[in-house]
């Protein structure tokens, strides 16, 4: 199945827990609305033709725990509002997203894995600068 954007009216679904697209060549920029979705848990939109930046607003859902970026076309920074406190993995990685890694995501108990680079995923981006300690102390696995 290819699609070719994901429409800002699809976050108005906000029942939905498992929004999984992966690999379906999905253009375009993610909905600014995305983080609207109250019940979402895990949310998969790798593997596609993303771009534009990572919605301020996407880890506000209080219950989502997975998210999967890794291998679009996303840039800029990672947003730094993060109140999605059961969040397990975060996959960034294979994009354009450049600046440092907000201290937001120390506060994560839950977050096990952060994938920026290559594996845990934050790999391919252009981040720089210090890992915050706030993060590296609440981390089992972080990989740049």
């Amino acid at each position: 199945m290819t699609v070719a954007e994901l429409p800002p009216s699809f976050t108005q679904l906000k029942k939905l827990e498992y929004l999984w697209i992966s690999g379906s060549n999905l253009n375009g920029e993610i909905p600014d609305t995305i983080g609207e979705m109250e019940a979402l848990v895990h949310l998969d939109l790798s593997k596609s033709n993303l771009t534009g930046k990572i919605p301020s607003n996407l880890f506000m859902p209080k219950n989502l725990s997975i998210v999967y970026l890794f291998r679009n076309q996303l840039s800029g920074e990672i947003p730094r509002v993060v109140e999605a406190f059961n969040i397990d993995v975060v996959d960034l990685s294979d994009n354009k997203l450049t600046g440092t890694i907000p201290d937001d995501f120390g506060r994560l108990r839950n977050m096990t894995v952060f994938y920026a680079c290559r594996v845990p995923r934050v790999a391919d981006n252009r981040l720089e600068g210090k890992l915050p300690q706030s993060v590296a102390r609440s981390l089992s696995t972080f990989l740049l």
